[in-house]
């Protein structure tokens, strides 16, 4: 009894502080939660991570008079490292609007170069010399780069990877205005491996890997004289990490005067999936501020999951869905600033019935086998936290929570959303562990994958890509034929996410090969049985090559063959890559559906249209196409005399119509039920997307 009396003051206590620290995220206040002891034993040098938000970037000065110590600097927020025991004393500072500690990450894990065309771009075919990326910066923000692997080194063995910046590691040379250190020449030679994965160097190889010879160029990367730069993640693959990586590659390639395509096969789902997330801002200011910088980013590998709920709640009308699995994230997003509640249920699945169902909560709560008789009987241990939050940038409301039940057997967690007003909700599992299920109860909606797509992928000048089945098997270095998928070759990999995002923009932008890719892994952990090439690095060490599947590996295909493009001219700006990227994409084969985006890339075909046109940083912008509607029709027009392409999709990526002409497009609105739709137009100077609504 003494015990529990205990635990329930601590409870008390603990959401005294947590509620009343209004400057703190929703996830932020949790974690300060399960931090409290840390906080008040930690000396000044043990920090945390995150992003601080504020009315004014002279906020800063107060910052680190308060003892933070501010990283990249954004508009109106930047990433800063906090002591702990400053947490508090930070949060109260004049200014400072919100602190959002570093949530994490995920990897998103024949020859892809030649399927893509980039091996007869590599190799000049028909153009006036050969492309391989030279000159042109080839960044890498990932976890598990085997720095010194053959497939990063030139023909005379030396290294091409020409900066190594690991965030989290203070051994090398300090970079002024970012955490960690760098890595330069020698250096680099005494590096090993960063983490006990093999994902980053996959990731690598497949962008920018060397030819090592005539005999031994089969699994080449798609810019293999591309200069490299990478940010080694290692184990902490916090996303303010990942924006100073960001960073630190298009600031490197600026002071070198040289154009960078930037890949991130990473991703996440927490977050407001309409580009107002601290990761998809601060990469749409870093491309501003560095104009010749392309950054190209995982859609996700949720394309099969239910990880998604949306709907338009009303009084008496909420949105309920129950998990998969009691240990979830779950992140609930309004489209307005009214508030809304949650509603918690314990579901006994064998028995099909809710046994208890909690009262709509409003404010910051934590349930817990301590809760009350319903929760001690079903509940082994653990608890789940809720908080809510405000979006700063648009005012919309969030509810987020974060359970670590452990539940007996035959038992789930239900949860409803509630608001006496009516509002869009919706709503993202986080970790990818678990799923909403209606297990058929009447009221209860199970999941979709239609939004499955990563919040950081969600900006305006950012490229989202997905993947496809180019291969069904691969060779190891012994000869034998191993299948690694019954998919169609061709077809649209089934991981592979997609969605339209709040703003109305359909994820992915494009596709590349991502299923079975043989590339570079991280001969420090390989067994090279299981491995496809087997060749020397320059102390005889033997380095592997295998194969990998996801959004992962498509998304450096794309890289890569950015790079080559950047090579050809290295003004294109990130408007003039996704338009030619959206001309010279090959369709054959491709359904119209959300999924494709603008069809495969073709590497190709893309460079044939850089070499042809005359493309200068003023020269294109999306709103050279412009849309005019009324009931019954809506109407594109091009600035030129050149073909048009228009196509309808409701929110889910269904196509609704599809048709061409010259300079103008008329899409018939007739038939059309009430509700949002997405218009995308292509032409030869221009690409556009608008949103429309039926009422």
């Amino acid at each position: 009894m003494k015990k529990l009396l205990l635990y329930i003051l601590f409870c008390f206590l603990s959401f005294t502080m947590f509620a009343s620290v209004k400057q703190l995220s929703p996830a932020t206040k949790m974690w300060v939660q399960n931090h409290q002891i840390a906080i008040a034993n930690a000396s000044s040098t043990q920090c945390v991570d995150a992003f601080v938000s504020f009315d004014s970037p002279t906020v800063t000065a107060r910052l680190e008079q308060a003892g933070a110590k501010v990283n990249s600097v954004f508009s109106n927020f930047a990433t800063v490292s906090i002591p702990l025991n400053r947490i508090y004393a930070i949060s109260d500072l004049q200014g400072v609007n919100e602190i959002d500690v570093s949530h994490q990450v995920r990897p998103l894990s024949g020859c892809a170069a030649a399927s893509t065309g980039a091996v007869k771009a590599n190799e000049g075919i028909g153009l006036e010399s050969p492309f391989t990326g030279r000159g042109v910066v080839v960044g890498v923000v990932d976890t598990g780069i085997d720095f010194n692997h053959r497939a990063f080194l030139d023909s005379d063995l030396k290294s091409r990877i020409l900066r190594v910046y690991i965030p989290s590691d203070n051994a090398g040379t300090p970079v002024p205005g970012f955490p960690g250190s760098e890595y330069v020449g020698a250096d680099i030679a005494n590096l090993t491996h960063d983490s006990n994965t093999s994902h980053g160097t996959h990731t690598t190889g497949i962008a920018a890997g060397s030819i090592l010879s005539d005999s031994y160029d089969t699994y080449r990367g798609m810019a293999p004289q591309a200069d490299i730069v990478v940010c080694a993640l290692g184990d902490d693959l916090s996303e303010v990490h990942v924006v100073d990586g960001v960073k630190y590659i298009a600031q490197y390639a600026a002071s070198v005067g040289k154009p960078c395509v930037i890949n991130m096969s990473l991703g996440n789902h927490d977050g407001p999936h309409d580009g107002t997330g601290f990761m998809a801002r601060a990469f749409d200011e870093i491309v501003d501020t560095y104009p010749h910088t392309v950054i190209c980013l995982a859609s996700g590998n949720e394309g099969a999951q239910q990880l998604y709920l949306h709907k338009t709640i009303t009084a008496g009308q909420p949105l309920s869905s129950f998990l998969s699995y009691p240990s979830a994230e779950v992140d609930a997003w309004s489209n307005t600033s009214l508030p809304f509640g949650i509603q918690l249920h314990i579901f006994d699945k064998n028995s099909q019935s809710i046994l208890y169902s909690t009262d709509v909560v409003h404010s910051d709560t934590t349930f817990s086998v301590y809760s009350n008789e319903h929760f001690s009987q079903v509940v082994n241990s653990g608890d789940l936290s809720i908080s809510f939050g405000v979006n700063a940038v648009t005012g919309h409301t969030r509810i987020y929570f974060k359970s670590a039940m452990r539940l007996k057997s035959g038992y789930a967690i239900g949860v409803s959303y509630h608001s006496a007003d009516e509002m869009d909700v919706r709503v993202w599992e986080c970790t990818g562990g678990s799923s909403f299920q209606s297990y058929n109860m009447n009221g209860f909606t199970a999941g979709t994958s239609e939004c499955a797509i990563s919040d950081m992928a969600t900006g305006k000048r950012t490229i989202s890509v997905g993947s496809y089945v180019n291969r069904k098997s691969h060779f190891n270095y012994l000869g034998t034929s191993i299948t690694d998928t019954y998919a169609q070759e061709g077809s649209i990999s089934t991981f592979s996410s997609s969605g339209v995002d709040v703003n109305g923009v359909s994820h992915p932008f494009i596709t590349a090969p991502g299923t079975a890719v043989v590339s570079a892994v991280n001969s420090n952990l390989a067994f090279k049985s299981t491995y496809s090439m087997i060749q020397p690095d320059a102390t005889g060490r033997e380095c592997y090559w295998g194969v990998m599947s996801g959004t992962s590996m498509a998304t450096p295909c794309v890289s890569g063959i950015v790079a080559l493009w950047l090579q050809a001219n290295p003004l294109l700006t990130i408007n003039q890559v996704k338009q030619v990227m959206a001309l010279s994409a090959d369709k054959t084969d491709v359904t119209a559906d959300i999924h494709w985006g603008n069809g495969k890339i073709n590497a190709y075909r893309g460079l044939v249209e850089v070499l042809s046109s005359d493309v200068r940083p003023s020269a294109i912008t999306p709103q050279s196409i412009t849309m005019a509607r009324d009931s019954q029709n809506v109407c594109l027009f091009a600035a030129d005399a050149s073909p048009l392409t228009a196509t309808l999709f409701d929110m889910n990526g269904k196509l609704m119509d599809r048709k061409q002409g010259i300079r103008s497009v008329s899409l018939s609105l007739s038939s059309l039920s009430k509700g949002v739709y997405i218009v995308k137009a292509v032409c030869q100077s221009a690409y556009q997307s608008f949103k429309i609504i039926i009422q």
